[in-house]
C-alpha cells in the first residue's frame, strides 16, 4: 500500500477523528470543529509512520528479522492511532477525563514504539542511521507536543486555551513542511532516496 492509498484508507476507515484542539486553535480554526481538522492530522501522522518503515525497507542491508520486527512496531503504532480516533469520537459526544487518559496513553504507545525503531535496526550505514534517526525524532517530537497539552484539557477549557497560547505551534502544515524537508535531503543511497520521494506528504 503506497502513501496515498494508506491515507485514503485511514480516512475512510474511521481513523479520521485523530485530533487535538491545540493544533486547531493554532491553525486559527474553530476549536469545536475537531472532526474536520482530524482528517488533516491523520493524513500526515499515519503516512509518516509508514514512511519510516518504507525508508528502512528500501535498504538492502537490513536483516529480514529486523524488517519483521519493525513491521510489528509500526503496526502497533497504527493500532494506537486507530484507538485514539475512536476515543476522540466518544469524547466529542461524552467528554470525560477517562477518555483523555486513554488518548494520552495511546499517544505514549505511538511515541515509545516509534522510538524503539532505532534500537531495532542492526545496520552500520551511517547515512541510513542518521536519516532514520532524524525522521523518528521529528515524528516523536510532534507526538509529544500533542500529548503535552492533554493535561490542560483535564483541568478545563480556560486552562487549555492558556496552555495553547504559550506552546509553540504544532501545526499540521509545520509538521508536513519539516517532514518533507527531511525526506528531500538525500542520503546518497538510491533505493532509500527513491523511497523517501515516494512518501513525501501532500
Amino acid at each position: 500500500m503506497n502513501r496515498r492509498a494508506f491515507g485514503g484508507h485511514l480516512v475512510t476507515g474511521g481513523v479520521a477523528t485523530l485530533v487535538l484542539a491545540d493544533t486547531f486553535l493554532l491553525e486559527g480554526c474553530n476549536p469545536l470543529s475537531w472532526e474536520d481538522q482530524a482528517i488533516a492530522i491523520v493524513k500526515l501522522l499515519g503516512p509518516a509512520v509508514q514512511g519510516i518503515l518504507a525508508i528502512i525497507s528500501a535498504f538492502a542491508g537490513i536483516p529480514p528479522a529486523d524488517i519483521t520486527a519493525i513491521q510489528t512496531i509500526v503496526g502497533l503504532a497504527v493500532t494506537a492511532i486507530s484507538n485514539i480516533g475512536s476515543w476522540i469520537t466518544q469524547y466529542m459526544t461524552n467528554a470525560s477525563s477517562g477518555l483523555l487518559s486513554d488518548i494520552q496513553n495511546a499517544l505514549s504507545v505511538v511515541q515509545s514504539n516509534i522510538q524503539s525503531i532505532l534500537a531495532t535496526i542492526h545496520v552500520t550505514n551511517t547515512a541510513l542511521v542518521n536519516k532514520v534517526s532524524a525522521v523518528v525524532t521529528l515524528v516523536v517530537d510532534w507526538v509529544q507536543s500533542i500529548a503535552s497539552l492533554i493535561p490542560a484539557l483535564k483541568v478545563g477549557l480556560a486552562e487549555f486555551v492558556k496552555r495553547v497560547a504559550a506552546t509553540p505551534a504544532a501545526k499540521a502544515s509545520t509538521f508536513k513542511s519539516a517532514f518533507n524537508k527531511e525526506l528531500n535531503t538525500k542520503t546518497g543511497i538510491p533505493t532509500v532516496d527513491a523511497a523517501m520521494h515516494a512518501w513525501l506528504l501532500s
